[in-house]
């Protein structure tokens, strides 16, 4: 449980910083490329779900994100491998960082793009990569350990 609560303590808290300097340093809609033609830093701010679904439903998204962290930490408790728990601490980490965003805010500040040429993402942030890393390592776990009792 440790690893867990140290991994999504160390997303969120890289999370928050990344987006305080980014909200400190540039202007809502700027956009910096980073890597010509590849990376870009652009400050936008996403009142939705991923890819703007649910548009404007606040408390519909910070319940469903708050459901989502007790869930993980009830799993928490019962992770057996490194990975897992690395995993989950990256998903609960990201939960919470985009939370924070959605209570704070009303919105989540994204701010990294990379070209829509290269890969078919939209603007996203710290957060979203530790939920995206986390089920994908999460996904790993499980396939490599297919006997393993997860959360039961």
């Amino acid at each position: 449980m440790l690893t867990t609560l140290l991994t999504a303590a160390a997303v969120l808290t890289l999370d928050i910083v990344t987006k305080l300097i980014v909200m400190s340093r540039m202007v809502e809609g700027q956009a910096l490329p980073v890597i010509h033609d590849l990376f870009t830093l652009h400050y936008v701010r996403n009142p939705g779900a991923a890819y703007g679904l649910l548009t404007g439903q606040r408390w519909i998204l910070a319940t469903l994100a708050a459901a989502v962290v007790v869930g993980m930490l009830y799993y928490a408790r019962q992770t057996q491998g490194r990975l897992e728990r690395l995993a989950l601490g990256m998903l609960l980490g990201g939960a919470l960082g985009n939370l924070h965003d959605r209570l704070r805010w009303g919105m989540v500040t994204d701010f990294l793009e990379i070209n829509p040429l290269v890969f078919v993402f939209q603007v996203f942030n710290v957060a979203d990569m530790g939920i995206t890393f986390g089920v994908i390592g999460l996904l790993w776990y499980i396939w490599r350990h297919p006997s393993a009792k997860h959360g039961d």
